[in-house]
């Protein structure tokens, strides 16, 4: 289960893949295949926001910084806490995946980057995807302490 959540969070792709998207967009394929996709995509986000709406209750200090119009991920903001590294622990120990804020700052230790976390929503089953969320979201507890 734990490679699996690596695996849903890997963002870069082999050179022999890239190699068949390019034969593939070449080819003509990629209208048709958005026509599919992002229905799909859209689905996953919206199930998405309504986890978060039902797992977090708006005193909880987590939420969605706002609904996603674009990519596979939804940034998260959380309370005050020591940092969202703690959270991506439990998370894991739970079953779920999360990426922690300060991998994405250049400054690591500012309040936006310890305390926010993103969630992938493009490659997960929607029945996952919710599951998801209540896994994050019963890891929440133990993991942002005040500080």
């Amino acid at each position: 289960a734990v490679i699996d959540i690596i695996k849903s969070q890997c963002m870069q792709a082999s050179p022999s893949l890239q190699a068949v998207v390019g034969l593939f967009i070449s080819g003509g394929h990629l209208d048709a295949h958005k026509d599919y996709v992002l229905p799909a995509y859209q689905d996953r986000r919206d199930a998405l926001v309504q986890s978060m709406a039902k797992y977090f209750s708006p005193d909880s200090g987590v939420g969605l910084r706002t609904v996603p119009r674009g990519g596979m991920f939804g940034w998260v903001d959380g309370p005050q806490a020591p940092s969202s590294i703690y959270l991506f622990h439990e998370a894991l120990q739970r079953g779920a995946g999360i990426m922690p804020g300060p991998i994405f700052y250049p400054d690591a230790n500012k309040e936006e980057a310890l305390s926010g976390f993103r969630l992938n929503f493009g490659s997960v089953p929607i029945g996952k995807l919710i599951a998801g969320v209540g896994r994050v979201a019963s890891a929440v507890p133990t993991s942002f302490r005040p500080r």
